[in-house]
């Protein structure tokens, strides 16, 4: 089975300002590498080979950017957002890319991370979900609730004092923030509602109230970093080389991925 996957691109990037004034985030230069370009090289590393990437601010570059990547592994295309259609909405204008006899990942532009990815595939397709979640136990304001069987009960939004559980537990509950990297199953398009614009998480939540398992992975103590503003960006420079195996993770297996 051939791993297909689609990456968020299409964001304003406001947290990275005055950056994006003139660049896409998904362009944001990591060691003086495009951001995306890592995203790429980790795709490459597990065998992806179709990727859809959305675009909305500054869509040329991203569009340049793809007829400059040399590599024939990736087949990549574009999906592009005249109106920001947000996560839900993104994935749901790109259902004609996809086979639908396997899963999507799916990566937002603005994380990086050395998680092991072939876990989670392996998860997903052992236990076909209706989505599969990259989590990490860490301080953030959108916590997800999971339970013993690692399956998503509930959400608490830290300042809105909300706490919701959604589905009975099996054990106990622990709090997670999502890694920005997820897998659906393909008839995740049979539930995604009409409208043009709407959030991925909501679906998910509204849907454990239905009764579908949302599973997630738990990447543990693997380096994870939300990148969409500048301090973050500079942390990651920061942390590039003391952190094992990071460079190695993202260094892929396409050295001359970009064209001069």
């Amino acid at each position: 089975m051939t791993p297909q996957a689609l990456v968020f691109a299409a964001g304003l990037g406001t947290r990275l300002a005055p950056l994006t004034k003139q660049l896409p985030k998904a362009l944001a230069p990591i060691r003086g590498i495009p951001a995306l370009e890592w995203i790429l090289r980790r795709l490459e590393q597990q065998q992806v080979q179709q990727v859809v990437i959305n675009t909305h601010a500054h869509a040329e570059k991203i569009h340049c950017f793809v007829e400059a990547r040399t590599p024939a592994s990736l087949n990549l295309q574009i999906s592009h957002e005249p109106i920001l259609l947000d996560t839900g909405g993104g994935l749901r204008q790109s259902r004609s890319f996809w086979s639908m006899n396997m899963p999507i990942l799916l990566h937002n532009a603005d994380v990086f991370s050395n998680a092991d990815l072939t876990t989670a595939w392996q998860v997903h397709s052992e236990t076909n979900p209706l989505a599969t979640l990259l989590v990490q136990q860490r301080p953030t304001n959108n916590r997800l609730l999971v339970d013993e069987a690692d399956l998503l009960c509930g959400v608490h939004y830290v300042k809105q004092q909300d706490h919701r559980i959604l589905r009975d537990p099996i054990g106990s509950l622990r709090e997670v923030g999502f890694c920005g990297i997820h897998l659906v199953a393909p008839r995740i398009f049979e539930v995604l509602p009409e409208q043009e614009v709407f959030r991925i998480i909501p679906l998910y939540l509204e849907q454990v109230t239905r009764g579908e398992e949302i599973r997630t992975v738990d990447i543990g103590s693997a380096y994870w970093r939300d990148i969409g503003t500048l301090s973050s960006l500079q942390q990651l420079e920061t942390d590039w080389l003391a952190v094992p195996g990071l460079a190695d993770a993202h260094r892929g297996c396409s050295p001359h991925s970009i064209k001069a």
